[in-house]
């Protein structure tokens, strides 16, 4: 019965101790971000915000963004991303009135932010993504001046 109880002691003690080296996080990206989408000091929503590694040697994260304006970033379906240089590009689009939350619509739709924010190149959104918990809040204007 001795020897039982210390074996599972052991088995107990390589558990706890692979844990905490792996870690709880649930996500097997080194880094976490979210944040809020502002137009013009105001929070905008739904839409999408993409993380584009800037060396292109990794997938895109992406977030949805929620109509309060506020987002988490995803690679795939797992939440995180990996720590580097991204470029970011948002889509924020007007829904029609009738349209049900998660149904597909075709029907063409009108942008509500401006243009150079739709594409990495031109939004002017540069961002360095370190290990850990990050919140990256982005503000647009509706203003001619390129975003900084």
């Amino acid at each position: 019965m001795a020897v039982t109880r210390q074996v599972l002691d052991s088995q107990l003690l390589f558990v706890a101790a692979l844990t905490l080296t792996l870690g709880c996080s649930g996500s097997k990206f080194d880094a976490q971000v979210s944040g809020t989408i502002r137009l013009d000091d105001n929070p905008i929503g739904p839409g999408v915000v993409i993380f584009a590694p800037a060396d292109a040697k990794t997938n895109p994260a992406r977030g949805a963004i929620q109509p309060d304006g506020t987002y988490t970033l995803k690679t795939g379906r797992d939440i995180g991303l990996p720590p580097g240089k991204y470029q970011v590009s948002l889509q924020i689009v007007e829904l029609p009135a009738d349209v049900v939350p998660g149904q597909r619509d075709m029907r063409p739709t009108k942008s509500l932010i401006p243009q150079r924010y739709t594409d990495t190149t031109t939004s002017g959104f540069e961002f360095e993504v370190m290990p850990g918990k990050s919140t990256i809040d982005i503000e647009m204007t509706t203003s001619e001046a390129p975003a900084t």
